[in-house]
């Protein structure tokens, strides 16, 4: 029952375009700049990924976390205003 379902999808005739247009862009060689980020994220320096990017990345997680704190409060608050006020 499933083959019948799903044979007009597997026999499509767009089948495996995407992947022959994505293997026609293919680049064997790397910019400089991605191998200098390549060896900066690689190095053994004792920090978490998410820190390694410096000033920016530290605000973005601190950002982060920051309204992540403050959704859970404001959804504690309303949870608690139904119960109170039920």
């Amino acid at each position: 029952m499933l083959r019948l379902i799903l044979k007009p999808i597997i026999q499509s005739p767009f089948k495996g375009t995407m992947i022959t247009q994505l293997q026609r862009y293919k680049s064997t060689t790397l910019q400089p700049k991605m191998i200098r980020l390549q060896q900066k994220f690689q190095e053994k320096n004792n920090l978490p990924i998410h820190l390694k990017g410096g000033a920016k990345d530290k605000l973005l997680y601190l950002t982060t976390m920051g309204l992540t704190g403050c959704g859970l409060v404001y959804t504690l608050v309303f949870l608690a205003g139904y119960i109170i006020f039920d």
